[in-house]
């Protein structure tokens, strides 16, 4: 899961770099909507292809498989498969995951959150 996550990263951060057109921007806009931002999204996938009925889960199993593929595609053709590795799990994971998680710690941001979508 620990490959799988950095290199789901990789294809995440590459989306977000490049404008790839509407669906992609829709995807990002959704995933920095999402609780804890990509790890949440990463969690959820998890969790839902865990508890989800089999057509479902094998769907988000195969979501979650491309995009790690991609990653590492990604990571391939720049030749930092290995230092993508290094980097992201010694410098890169604890700075992403206090970015996406930082203001999700406060009441508020939960409070605004839950508002945001029953008035949807």
């Amino acid at each position: 899961l620990s490959l799988a996550y950095s290199y789901v990263n990789v294809a995440m951060l590459y989306a977000e770099d490049a404008s790839h057109g509407p669906f992609v921007q829709f995807l990002s806009r959704a995933i920095h909507e999402f609780p804890l931002k990509k790890l949440g999204v990463f969690l959820f996938g998890l969790w839902f292809a865990h508890c989800a009925p089999q057509p479902a889960a094998g769907l988000v199993h195969g979501i979650i498989l491309s995009s790690a593929l991609l990653g590492l595609q990604i990571s391939l053709r720049r030749r930092r498969v290995l230092a993508w590795l290094v980097t992201f799990w010694s410098l890169g994971f604890g700075t992403q995951v206090e970015m996406d998680s930082s203001c999700w710690l406060r009441l508020e941001s939960w409070s605004w959150y839950c508002g945001l979508w029953i008035s949807r």
